[in-house]
């Protein structure tokens, strides 16, 4: 978090116009991905860091965490009930 943190406060701090900030689809509380806080953390840093950003998600994890959330039954049907995608029969 502190790498997000610290490029945030630089780039602030240089006064430039807007940041372009690659992050990842699923940054739920519930999500099971293991660095799902890191990314939900820039995302607040950036919302109050008072420049203009984009916030570019990629879903390349988003399988993974598919994946994870339907191989652990006790995380995977609180996300599942959570989330709006189909679940794990999507996943053959």
């Amino acid at each position: 978090m502190r790498d997000h943190a610290s490029a945030i406060e630089a780039a602030t701090a240089t006064n430039i116009w807007h940041i372009a900030f690659t992050s990842i689809v699923d940054t739920d509380e519930l999500s099971p991905f293991y660095f799902s806080h890191v990314y939900r953390d820039a995302a607040r840093r950036l919302a109050v860091c008072g420049v203009s950003s984009t916030i570019l998600r990629c879903g390349l994890f988003r399988l993974y965490s598919q994946t994870l959330a339907c191989a652990e039954s006790n995380v995977g049907s609180a996300y599942a009930a959570h989330r709006t995608w189909s679940g794990c029969t999507d996943l053959a």
